[in-house]
């Protein structure tokens, strides 16, 4: 039975690794093609079409300046869209494969504490949790763009920017805003990291004085528990105040893997310590 759920668990988390590769790669791909369509219509990019849409008519077609400009922002618009398409479809079955397998696991118990310990339970909250961290972490949760009217050229694009945890706190620290940084880096990573490491600890074959501390340690930090959902909120809200006459944002798929993530952890914690006893002495 041990070595059918040890393989079980390989099998299922290196499908869901890729999965989540899969929505990071296409998620931060489709927002590097939407931020070079966005610069095809800035209001720089618009006035030099439109001038290539002139000459193109003067010569008859000979000068395909025009053409090409609209080739390849119709080529970017197809391979930001797949991109999109193809981050959905992972998000969405990582999604399905981690419900069905907590079902599949509440079902087990509720028949049988047997047929799944609070051990086996709290170690698949912990490693789907995980998994979202991940994901939560390194997509965009957030792109907003901003559009104004020029004379002449018409409707175009003044100000693009798609931004994910990290990269927020990356450009937080690049001009200068350290506290900020600091802050938003700590509870949006640091600290749900530690909570999974130490949750990892309770499940660890140790000695009960290591894991009942490692209890006590995670009972402090519930405290807490919705301190990082928190910071993301106030992450979206200072993104959406830094763009200038703002026309449309949009969310992204890591602020949904986070905040999956944030609930699924909370509710690890809470089984942690309502079965600690059952834990500690399941680990000896």
């Amino acid at each position: 039975m041990r070595v059918r759920r040890l393989l079980f668990a390989a099998i299922f988390y290196v499908t869901g690794a890729a999965l989540a590769a899969n929505v990071i790669v296409d998620a931060n791909a489709a927002a590097r093609a939407y931020a070079r369509i966005a610069t095809l219509h800035s209001a720089a990019a618009e006035t030099k079409g439109l001038v290539a849409r002139v000459l193109q008519g003067a010569t008859l077609g000979l000068y395909q300046g025009a053409k090409r400009r609209d080739a390849q922002a119709a080529e970017l618009a197809r391979a930001a869209a797949a991109h999109v398409r193809r981050a959905q479809l992972a998000g969405g079955a990582l999604a399905a494969l981690c419900a069905l397998l907590l079902v599949a696991l509440l079902m087990m118990r509720r028949r049988s504490s047997k047929a799944c310990p609070a051990a086996l339970l709290v170690a698949h909250l912990l490693g789907i949790s995980a998994l979202f961290l991940v994901v939560g972490l390194l997509t965009p949760i957030l792109t907003v763009e901003a559009h104004g009217d020029v004379p002449v050229v018409g409707k175009v694009i003044l100000q693009h920017d798609s931004q994910g945890i990290l990269s927020t706190v990356a450009k937080l620290a690049a001009t200068g805003n350290w506290f900020l940084a600091l802050l938003l880096g700590l509870f949006s990573a640091v600290v749900p990291v530690a909570k999974l490491l130490i949750g990892g600890v309770v499940l660890m074959p140790l000695p009960a004085g290591a894991r009942h501390a490692a209890t006590r340690v995670l009972e402090f930090i519930g405290r807490w528990s919705m301190t990082d959902v928190l910071v993301v909120a106030v992450l979206l809200a200072f993104l959406a105040a830094d763009s200038k006459q703002l026309t449309s944002a949009n969310l992204g798929s890591g602020l949904y893997f986070f905040a999956a993530y944030g609930l699924l952890s909370i509710w690890a914690g809470h089984l942690m310590l309502h079965h600690r006893d059952e834990l500690i002495g399941a680990s000896r």
